[in-house]
């Protein structure tokens, strides 16, 4: 099958874009869709090129079924989320038209909303045209996943995580997935909202987990972590098991910050680098332990308050590590034997 032999071009105006957009009928597929990444400049210079009437580029959208009781074709969106989103945004009145995105001969634009623009500035958004490609209901999923890869192949900002989410539909990226959803992330702003666009947190969830099957002497590069999409896509008996032990040892970080009166303790756990050496020193104490004794959370929370001011030969050991090569193997296993030992009291600070 030749899949450019099924697809139809057409034309249709922002009016029906938004209406089938709102109603459901046209929708993003977040299987193999990245998340949505343009920033607010992008939206507002594309709403700016339409109100100029300049041509935007063209969308694919694929028609996956229709409502039997309303007959309504659905459409998923293959290529054109950014567009989409960003125009369906500002007629909902999201976002204004901030005034240092715009050219200076559309100044007349600046700090205004869908709702306060003329009537005729209105009417030439509802009616703008846009070039849409249609592809037919027959074509495979697993054409339009390699089409949507070949479409963003030359965008430079599909990320190797975005990439894997274009290319895998299986039970480890859905559990890193669903692992993303707790509320230790936002609560303490683990992320920020530029790593969440670009599927920063999975694809860090993903590292904790390759820890979880495969130890920290496993590889967690790019290539890394490809290997292990591919080796837990369709078998993954112990998604449940990992999903819970990631659970238990957020919710310990999470008491040794309540205790923590120094503040100290949670500073690092937004840094990923050391959250990732928390994480695995907190889980190897909870298999040995069963539990954190109350020395030695006090014994962590003393080590990470004196942490910065520290001049002993261990803290600066364990400060270089995070300087040099904060992936590199060797590094890793020494941060969380020395992290380890702190906490059981083996080293003092």
């Amino acid at each position: 099958m030749i899949i450019n032999d099924m697809i139809k071009y057409e034309n249709q105006t922002i009016k029906w874009i938004a209406t089938e957009f709102n109603n459901g009928n046209l929708y993003v597929d977040d299987s193999f869709q990245r998340r949505y990444v343009w920033l607010k400049k992008h939206q507002i210079r594309l709403i700016e090129t339409i109100l100029m009437g300049y041509v935007i580029p063209e969308i694919y959208i694929w028609k996956v079924g229709t409502n039997p009781d309303t007959g309504d074709t659905k459409f998923s969106i293959v290529d054109g989320q950014q567009r989409i989103g960003a125009i369906v945004s500002f007629l909902n009145g999201d976002f204004k038209l901030n005034k240092a995105y715009l050219s200076e001969k559309n100044a007349n634009y600046s700090g205004k909303y869908f709702s306060e623009l003329t009537p005729t500035e209105k009417e030439n958004i509802w009616g703008y045209s846009l070039s849409l490609r249609k592809i037919l209901q027959d074509v495979k999923r697993e054409d339009i996943v390699n089409l949507f890869l070949r479409l963003n192949s030359t965008d430079k900002s599909l990320n190797p995580q975005e990439l894997r989410n274009a290319g895998y539909d299986g039970l480890f990226i859905k559990n890193a997935m669903e692992i993303a959803r707790f509320d230790f992330w936002q609560k303490y702003r683990v992320f920020s909202a530029d790593a969440l666009r670009r599927m920063g947190d999975v694809e860090f969830i993903s590292s904790l987990l390759i820890f979880l099957r495969k130890g920290i002497e496993s590889e967690i590069t790019q290539s890394g972590i490809n290997q292990m999409y591919d080796m837990y896509n369709d078998q993954y008996d112990e998604a449940e098991e990992d999903k819970t032990n990631v659970e238990c040892i957020l919710n310990q970080m999470d008491k040794i910050v309540a205790k923590d009166e120094s503040g100290e303790f949670a500073k690092f756990v937004r840094k990923n680098t050391h959250l990732y050496t928390i994480f695995i020193a907190i889980y190897k104490i909870l298999l040995k332990y069963k539990n954190m004794s109350g020395e030695q959370i006090k014994n962590i929370i003393e080590f990470y308050s004196k942490y910065e001011n520290s001049y002993d030969k261990i803290s600066m050991e364990y400060r270089e590590l995070f300087q040099e090569g904060t992936r590199a193997k060797a590094n890793r296993i020494r941060r969380v034997k020395i992290l380890s030992d702190v906490i059981e009291g083996k080293i003092k600070i």
